[in-house]
């Protein structure tokens, strides 16, 4: 088995290109469609998001011959874990995520809404700053 067939999805520029527009289509629809409009929890995605890819980007380049030999959601996971910086990015996601819900609840009269623009922000501010170094893994592997 190759390299390129073992490898999980979201490891591919491609999948992480089209996650990237998922996210921003869901900040916009979101934000447009709220009454009161999320500004709180998308600043609180932001400032969550750039430290966790950041770090996500660092775990990346720790272990890249690992992530591009993982072939499953879980197996991606674990190898990011096991990075320092991996793992530090896995729980400023997690307290991002907590961050967000508790200030959404407070968010009238559209929590959910709150709620799902401040995470997707995070998760594309993450995504973005990841980008660069998913690209140059694949690159680098002659995976696309």
């Amino acid at each position: 088995m190759t390299m390129m067939d073992k490898k999980h999805f979201t490891l591919n520029t491609r999948s992480n290109i089209v996650f990237i527009i998922l996210w921003a289509t869901a900040i916009v629809i979101s934000f447009f469609i709220s009454e009161s409009k999320p500004v709180i929890t998308i600043l609180v995605g932001i400032l969550f998001g750039v430290p966790c890819g950041i770090l996500q980007r660092r775990g990346l380049s720790e272990n890249a011959d690992a992530f591009l030999a993982a072939g499953s959601a879980l197996d991606v996971r674990e190898v990011m874990a096991n990075s320092k910086s991996g793992k530090r990015a896995i729980q400023l996601q997690w307290l991002g995520a907590g961050a967000i819900l508790i200030l959404s609840a407070i968010q009238r009269p559209n929590p959910i809404l709150s709620a799902l623009s401040g995470y997707c922000t995070l998760m594309l501010i993450r995504d973005v700053i990841t980008l660069k170094m998913v690209r140059h893994m694949n690159n680098n592997n002659d995976i696309k």
